[in-house]
């Protein structure tokens, strides 16, 4: 009896830890929503996380006996679930709430000049010392909105989302992980917060080209037909990210990392260098016919340019 009875009753037991653990997450995550909403000190910030990582950080977990095993496994699952569900939640919340205080003097500055040039009037000069491409998505939203400012803060909202979403599925497409995407894309709405996701700046809007490319080209070998095709991909989309900002131009330099990559790529893996070196004068091609479509001739590129090389003066 007593060993037909065993089973059960470890059952029943594990079942018991299961559901502790689960009430133990989810009340670790509501603590920490508590903690954030209010005007804690950073340090309790701090030892939350520290007590919610403890319990997942155990490499141990497989080789745990008894009871502590279900507990442990039972205490990670509910923890990534009810941790990224609240995550969602407070994302999309902020979204929801930030709208009426979506732009700032420059948000303005943008919007008044894309006005003049959808009016045919006589854009300033210094209007250019940004980089066009700014002016075509606000000329363009404001040819949709009809010039309210509501509708113009919730045009701002989409270009927010479609980052989260690049980033999300950037980091699924290489890890297949729904939870490390929903961790990244959070994640990421999260440093924007801190750095005037709500201020409609030009920064959102040229990450989008560069994110877009890098999801499509996904890490793939330039090699062959193949090769060349994502090499006038890359080509575009960082052409196209410097016409939205003279400084987005710096993202670039990223593209480095493939001539490092030589260095810890199998041979059969590594990119060819024609496909390789060709990227860089499509961009600059693409720059230049989208500016040029523009009508305004080298004035946007001149007076761009300009304005970069005054910002060590400037202090800007």
């Amino acid at each position: 009896m007593l060993t037909e009875s065993s089973p059960q009753v470890t059952n029943r037991g594990s079942w018991r830890i299961a559901l502790l653990a689960s009430l133990m997450a989810v009340s670790a995550v509501a603590c920490g929503s508590i903690v954030q909403s209010t005007q804690s000190k950073p340090w309790l910030n701090i030892l939350l996380i520290v007590a919610l990582l403890l319990p997942i950080l155990r490499t141990e977990i497989r080789q745990q006996s008894g009871w502590l095993q279900p507990y442990y496994e039972t205490y990670r699952r509910t923890l990534l679930v009810a941790g990224l569900g609240w995550a969602i939640v407070s994302a999309v919340c902020y979204l929801v709430n930030i709208r009426p205080y979506i732009g700032d003097v420059d948000l303005f500055y943008y919007l008044c000049n894309a006005r003049d040039m959808n009016q045919q009037a006589l854009a300033s000069d210094n209007a250019y010392s940004y980089f066009p491409g700014v002016y075509t998505f606000w000329k363009t939203v404001l040819a949709i909105t009809g010039e309210k400012f509501a509708a113009i803060q919730c045009s701002y909202l989409p270009v927010i989302v479609i980052n989260i979403l690049l980033v999300g599925a950037i980091v699924w497409r290489h890890s297949r992980s729904v939870a490390a995407s929903l961790f990244a894309g959070t994640w990421f709405l999260v440093l924007v917060s801190r750095f005037q996701a709500s201020a409609a700046e030009t920064e959102l809007l040229a990450t989008i080209p560069l994110l877009l490319i890098v999801l499509c080209w996904a890490g793939r070998p330039l090699q062959g037909r193949r090769g060349w095709a994502d090499s006038l991909l890359l080509g575009v989309g960082l052409g196209l990210t410097l016409f939205m900002k003279q400084q987005a131009g710096l993202l670039s330099l990223g593209a480095l990392a493939m001539l490092a990559s030589y260095r810890w790529r199998n041979k059969s893996e590594q990119h060819q260098w024609a496909p390789l070196i060709v990227i860089p004068f499509l961009a600059a091609l693409t720059f230049v016919i989208a500016v040029l479509a523009v009508g305004e001739g080298w004035t946007p590129i001149r007076i761009g340019l300009a304005t970069v090389a005054q910002y060590a003066s400037q202090q800007s």
